[in-house]
């Protein structure tokens, strides 16, 4: 008899079983089927012209004659490709008064045609493209990258939190005060919020700061309007 055990085929993440063809072998009421593997793995009956499998491995199918004992056999490999792309979402962020908008995205995702994109969020919204490597977000979320690899069906998934920091510092300048020949001079008694992250800028219209200007006490000596930044 004549043995064929089909074209080569793959398993994949799409494709997570396959069915082995032998329908192109002898057929006939005399003829018996066997599908045996070392390596693999069947999933249903392995006496008939065809065969399911889901694991690679090498494969074969024995056709016997029953009539005059003669046989044939043939060799079917199955290969696999279930490689995962890589997804990358990019570092957590913090909306704050400077950064009102985040670009998302980091560099390690998968790159190229076979590749497709798409972002989804809990809670945020996407201002930019849902289908690209990046996505451009203004509000605070949950953001979700997945990248789809069009070979072989296999898919990654990436997430990246964004939150918002808009808390204005504490300011206040101090009371407003009168120069006077006895006092000409005035360190204004000034409060604000302090810290590492806190920066101070003194400015006037129409007065003379004779003090430091960066720091949140210093000395006023002209009347006129002063700001504390």
């Amino acid at each position: 008899p004549i043995a064929d055990a089909g074209l080569g085929n793959n398993l994949s993440c799409s494709k997570p079983s396959l069915i082995l063809d032998g329908s192109a072998s002898s057929s006939g009421l005399v003829l018996e089927y066997t599908w045996t593997s070392t390596d693999g793995q069947f999933q249903g009956p392995t006496d008939e012209n065809t065969a399911m499998v889901d694991a690679p491995g090498t494969y074969q199918l024995l056709i016997v004659n029953t009539c005059n004992c003669c046989e044939s056999v043939d060799i079917f490999q199955v290969d696999q490709d279930t490689i995962e792309p890589m997804a990358d979402a990019g570092l957590d962020r913090v909306l704050n008064c400077q950064d009102s908008s985040f670009v998302l995205g980091g560099p390690g995702s998968s790159t190229g045609i076979n590749f497709t994109y798409s972002w989804t969020s809990a809670g945020g919204s996407i201002d930019g493209p849902a289908d690209g490597l990046n996505a451009l977000v203004s509000t605070s979320g949950t953001y979700q990258l997945v990248v789809f690899d069009q070979d072989n069906g296999c898919e990654a998934i990436d997430q990246v939190v964004v939150d918002v920091d808009r808390e204005l510092p504490q300011v206040d300048a101090g009371p407003d005060f009168i120069l006077t020949c006895v006092d000409q001079e005035f360190d204004p008694i000034a409060t604000a919020s302090v810290g590492a992250g806190f920066s101070y800028n003194w400015s006037t219209n129409g007065g003379s700061i004779a003090g430091p200007i960066d720091q949140l006490m210093t000395t006023f000596d002209q009347p006129g309007t002063y700001q504390l930044v």
